[in-house]
């Protein structure tokens, strides 16, 4: 009897172990590099329309790049491929035509991290109608996973100076990679050397209504900005050069959210005035009620004659992370 009881005892701690773990901890790692993405699809769909759809939509061009790359890289395969290893793909949008009507989203069903995106109709028109109507909610949920997992790798290697935070009052997702490249009162830039050029951000404060929010202007104001900017801290490798605001086209300008606070998010290209250098940059503006400033935080990639979206998937993810202080 004494042996079934510690028995008995050893299964009630051991499932009490179970229930105190998260799911997450027992399922395999997700694998997929960035901006890719799995479609489920038979080869019949994915010759037809309904795959033209899928290419149109999720194959387009990026914004705020200096080149043609797409929004995501495809990887066709049938269901009978989605089995075994391959479930655990990162990102998988899976498209079927059947009775089951579903638009849904699972999180985590095979792996971690894990979004699968189900579109199921009946017909090819219903099904090329459920992507186009739902494409903006589909592609920020693929991103937003791709940042999540790339905080992930972040927190692993964690940036070790604590002056950004000291300076500007805030915390955020930095590897150690990063080295600070120039450091003024109230104006940082930080520098990560990679194979291909360089990974940069720019951290600096604007009093508090410098640019306003839904304002017709707020495109010139930011260019301004930026080009002083450019003009005081950013020289490039020749004398009396420095990065601008490509003169060509004018940034694309949207509403966003940082750490739950109004911002102005502003995708482009940056040039070198005066020289050959040219590359994307992404800028937030965020209106800091709590410090009485808009604080600005910035990355920009120079990486010649590679592609140029997974280094800013990466730029994006870090400047996605801040946390302003109380």
């Amino acid at each position: 009897m004494r042996k079934i009881a510690i028995a008995l005892l050893s299964l009630l701690l051991l499932l009490g172990c179970f229930s105190k773990t998260d799911k997450k901890d027992l399922l395999p790692k997700s694998y997929g590099r960035m901006g890719s993405l799995a479609v489920v699809i038979e080869n019949d769909l994915w010759k037809g329309e309904v795959g033209e759809a899928v290419r149109d939509i999720f194959a387009a061009e990026a914004i705020g790049l200096p080149q043609i790359e797409p929004v995501f890289s495809l990887l066709q395969m049938p269901n009978s491929a989605f089995s075994g290893y391959t479930k655990n793909y990162r990102n998988a949008l899976i498209i079927k035509k059947g009775d089951n009507v579903t638009f849904g989203i699972s999180e985590d069903k095979n792996a971690s991290p894990q979004k699968l995106v189900y579109v199921i109709d009946t017909t090819d028109e219903k099904i090329i109608e459920n992507l186009k109507s739902q494409k903006d909610k589909i592609i920020q949920t693929f991103r937003e996973n791709d940042i999540q997992e790339s905080w992930g790798r972040f927190r692993g290697t964690p940036y070790e100076k604590n002056d950004v935070s000291e300076t500007f009052n805030i915390d955020m997702l930095l590897t150690s990679l990063y080295k600070t490249k120039r450091k003024e009162d109230a104006f940082m830039w930080l520098q990560k050397e990679i194979k291909e050029g360089s990974q940069n951000i720019l951290i600096y404060e604007l009093p508090k209504g410098v640019i306003q929010y839904k304002d017709s202007a707020a495109v010139s104001g930011i260019i301004k900005m930026r080009d002083s900017i450019g003009k005081t801290f950013i020289p490039g490798r020749l004398d009396n050069t420095h990065m601008i605001t490509e003169e060509a086209y004018a940034p694309y300008v949207f509403d966003a959210i940082l750490d739950n606070k109004p911002a102005i998010e502003t995708r482009g290209t940056w040039e070198v005035k005066g020289d050959f250098m040219a590359g994307p940059f992404l800028n937030y503006i965020i209106n800091d009620d709590i410090n009485n400033r808009q604080l600005v935080i910035e990355g920009f990639t120079f990486a010649p004659s590679v592609e140029k979206r997974n280094f800013m998937l990466e730029l994006e993810a870090i400047l996605r992370s801040v946390k302003i202080r109380k």
